[in-house]
């Protein structure tokens, strides 16, 4: 009865190792990996304001920073920006305190923080609507980052020579073996998105001057591919 149990997990176990075992070419074969890459100019973009708030009391905290983001949101309808490119983060308020050498603490008021993400899909209004933020009484700029409205198809670009890339290796490399390919054997992919690039993050007392040159900036889209080639017999 013992065997006839040890030959069960004997067999047990090489049926769970032998998908694993199936994985692995047994025949002549060549391993790559290939890379392509895209770049474009941005033509949107995409940003996030900040309002932070204090009051002695959290309702008064709270009306002071939903007036913030109601009086942005107005002006951002007349420059043509449309709801659903506007996300609003909930309200968060929490108490203040000052420390003194005693470590005893003061409550100061209450603070009430809100967020706004906006996207823009004219570039040449970034500017403009990142000023309107800041005069309606947002706080800080944060995560300027800059798109293009072509990325899947600069992607599929950038994939089209990933492949056309690891051909070429493939070919190449069997060549100066004295062999050639026969076709693949196997490919992994993973897909993998734009590089994010960010024009500026500065505080609002500093955004005037820290404009960025966001127009002459480019987007890199990349991918990658790996194939395991046959080679001829």
């Amino acid at each position: 009865m013992r065997k006839l149990m040890q030959a069960s997990v004997l067999m047990l176990s090489s049926l769970l190792v032998f998908p694993a075992m199936a994985q692995e070419p047994d025949f002549a074969h060549i391993s790559v990996v290939g890379h392509g890459e895209v770049k474009a100019k941005p033509d949107m973009a995409e940003f996030s304001v900040s309002v932070e708030t204090l009051a002695k009391k959290p309702e008064d905290a709270k009306k002071q920073a939903d007036k913030v983001v109601a009086d942005f949101l107005a002006k951002l309808a007349k420059q043509g920006v449309n709801q659903d490119q506007i996300q609003s983060s909930n309200l968060m308020v929490q108490p203040r305190y000052n420390y003194s050498k005693d470590n005893e603490r003061k409550l100061v008021g209450y603070v009430a923080t809100r967020q706004v993400t906006v996207t823009v899909t004219d570039l040449d209004k970034l500017s403009s609507l990142l000023n309107i933020a800041l005069t309606q009484g947002f706080n800080q700029v944060s995560n300027v980052q800059l798109k293009s409205s072509k990325a899947d198809d600069l992607q599929q670009q950038a994939r089209q020579q990933a492949i056309a890339n690891a051909k070429m290796l493939a070919a190449d490399i069997a060549k100066g073996f004295g062999q050639e390919v026969d076709g693949v054997w196997q490919v992994t992919y993973q897909k993998r998105g734009p590089m994010p690039v960010y024009a500026m993050a500065a505080e609002a007392k500093s955004l005037n001057s820290a404009r960025a040159g966001y127009q002459d900036s480019t987007i890199t889209v990349s991918d990658s591919i790996e194939v395991i080639f046959k080679l001829a017999e």
